[in-house]
């Protein structure tokens, strides 16, 4: 995949799943609570495209970015991954769908 300026890469080294939800909290505004029961560490690359913040809103021609060739967080957690976020209020539980 070739990421264009603004996509991200996420590279984690010997983390558990108990250290990635924070981060993954942080990157969706929200708690994130793993509820994966993987144990273990993981080594890891995620590139996805970050959220589009305002200036990218319908009706607005300021600044509109060119659409990202990465695909979203969530997206790229399920297919890079094999992990899920799923909301339920007031947090978001991340679920493994397969193993990494």
């Amino acid at each position: 995949m070739n990421l264009r300026p603004g996509d991200l890469r996420e590279t984690g080294n010997k983390i558990t799943m108990a250290m990635l939800a924070p981060f993954l909290g942080q990157s969706v505004d929200r708690t994130v609570v793993d509820r994966t029961e993987l144990t273990g560490v993981f080594d890891f690359t995620l590139e996805f495209a970050p959220e589009l913040g305002p200036a990218s809103q319908p009706g607005s021609t300021a600044g509109v970015p060119d659409p990202p060739v990465a695909p979203s967080l969530f997206t790229a957690l399920q297919e890079q991954l094999g992990l899920k976020l799923e909301p339920q209020k007031p947090v978001l539980k991340m679920f493994s769908s397969s193993i990494m």
